[in-house]
């Protein structure tokens, strides 16, 4: 009996809600819009916000080619500290793999020779993981610089705008003050100052 009267409560709610909706799907004609009238002060307006590069092409070219994007935002400079990251990644996947392949094939006649002349079997065998596991490393940090270039442009392509004036500025001072209800124990800390 209780379950019946809580259903019916809620029935007798929400039918009454559904009158107090209002009709979603009728249509409204728009106001008419007021054309804007160009001032005097407007292209000012416009040219502070304007950002002379494009963050998506800057990325675009970086993609195809590491440092474009850099050029493109006018960081040449730049250039030579990517190719200098990628080609010390490039050389050290290089170098792993070749003491890779030296010792895969000194592990593989060690155990087809049995050979004792040769190096233990377990050093020969860690230092195969050892040299595999670095050059597989150092291609995740190759695809990591080579990410970061691109997102190393798309930032400067953004910031390229912004305005670094030079009435923004922080301040960094010591600070002591007595604290209060502690008879004589002093507070201390730093103050950040900002001023725009």
């Amino acid at each position: 009996m209780n379950h019946r009267l809580v259903v019916l409560c809620l029935l007798a709610c929400c039918w009454q809600a559904g009158w107090a909706q209002t009709d979603s799907l009728q249509v409204h004609p728009a106001p008419a819009l007021r054309q804007a009238q160009p001032t005097a002060a407007m292209p000012y307006i416009e040219k502070i916000g304007t950002n002379p590069f494009s963050p998506i092409e800057a990325a675009k070219r970086s993609a195809v080619l590491p440092g474009w994007g850099q050029v493109y935002n006018k960081k040449p400079w730049k250039v030579p500290v990517i190719y200098a990251a990628l080609g010390a990644i490039a050389y050290g996947i290089y170098w792993n793999d070749s003491y890779y392949q030296y010792f895969d094939n000194l592990y593989k006649q060690t155990i087809l020779n049995g050979n004792p002349n040769q190096l233990d079997l377990n050093r020969t065998r860690y230092l195969r993981s050892f040299t595999r596991r670095n050059k597989e490393l150092l291609i995740l940090v190759g695809i990591l610089t080579y990410g970061l270039n691109i997102a190393d442009a798309i930032v400067d392509a953004h910031l390229a705008g912004f305005d670094f004036s030079d009435d923004i500025s922080l301040h960094l001072s010591p600070h002591i003050e007595p604290l209060p209800h502690s008879h004589g124990i002093w507070a201390k800390g730093v103050t950040f100052t900002l001023k725009f």
